[in-house]
């Protein structure tokens, strides 16, 4: 459900590997998305000067952000998802590990516990969950809440 890319130094070990696979899961079910088994996400770790890239050739933004989500369902998952052969490819999540290191610093948790929050950020976007309003941020928060919760991991702290 899960393929990694890794265009990094970062060593992806199966702990971690299968860390992210529960993140990815708990993200789908927190956002109302098919069932894991059913649903493919491909993510891509790179550095910040490839995401600075892409954030400037897809959105025109030039600027280094901490995840990008490109889903291959525009306007809408929903009307799109029912009926469609399975496992359903979402689309692509693209993390900056330079970016989440730093974040993982300023919030008190570890590189891992980081990931997989943008890991779950980009899924819930891939749903077609927004973050632009303040009541889309305040949703968005408890989704991510409730999948980091459900796949055991606890932001702020070291796991």
């Amino acid at each position: 459900m899960l393929e990694i890319d890794n265009e990094t130094d970062l060593e992806l070990t199966q702990e971690l590997v299968a860390r992210l696979e529960r993140a990815a899961a708990a993200a789908l079910a927190a956002g109302d998305g098919p069932a894991a088994a059913d649903a493919q996400v491909d993510l891509t770790l790179v550095g910040d000067d490839r995401i600075r890239e892409l954030n400037r050739t897809y959105l025109d933004v030039d600027d280094v952000t901490d995840v990008l989500s490109f889903s291959l369902y525009e306007g809408g998952p929903e009307e799109h998802i029912v009926g469609q052969p399975l496992p359903l490819l979402l689309g692509d999540v693209v993390i900056s590990v330079g970016q989440a290191a730093e974040q993982a610093v300023e919030y008190g948790h570890d590189l891992a516990t980081e990931i997989a929050l943008l890991v779950v950020h980009g899924v819930l976007h891939l749903l077609g969950h927004g973050d632009e309003t303040p009541p889309e941020q305040e949703a968005m928060r408890r989704m991510e809440a409730e999948a980091m919760a459900s796949a055991g991991f606890t932001p702020g702290g070291n796991g």
